[in-house]
């Protein structure tokens, strides 16, 4: 029987880089593709991060770029943790790089991170040599202090 593999602790306001060389690969569970230099692509509707943090939470910034699907309109990028939704973004309003997620997490807890694509790119419709279903590249993420949480998570 395989087991699970450690989850790796982050510390607040410490970016942790997504790219082929740095140190958010320990960090990726599901749904992503082979790291490239500066970012790794999900695929698909589904990815997942898992991280342990070492200080209380009060927000989760993220670096990344949205695909956007050029056969029909752009879909959304739901972010849960730990099953919560914590928000939903209509990609195509989406401009900017950087998007931050309030979200109360106590240090000490596993936090698993679920990224959600309604609409990934499809290779049938949306055409190029590239065959993979790519939703998001996340370059970096970064956790935000926030205060000490009272009751479990």
């Amino acid at each position: 029987m395989s087991q699970a593999p450690n989850v790796a602790t982050v510390q607040c306001g410490k970016p942790v880089s997504f790219g082929r060389a740095g140190d958010g690969q320990g960090l990726l569970r599901w749904g992503w593709a082979t790291p490239e230099d500066d970012f790794t692509w999900s695929l698909g509707i589904e990815a997942a991060l898992a991280f342990v943090p070492a200080n209380p939470v009060g927000a989760i910034d993220f670096r990344l770029i949205a695909y956007r699907p050029t056969a029909a309109t752009a879909g959304s990028l739901c972010i849960a943790v730990n099953r919560q939704v914590l928000a939903s973004i209509d990609l195509a309003d989406f401009t900017a790089d950087r998007l931050s997620v309030r979200s109360a997490m106590p240090a000490g807890v596993t936090a698993l991170v679920e990224l959600t694509c309604s609409r990934p790119r499809r290779p049938d419709l949306d055409g190029g040599t590239d065959q993979r279903p790519l939703g998001i590249a996340l370059i970096a993420m970064a956790l935000q202090p926030g205060r000490e949480q009272s009751q479990g998570y």
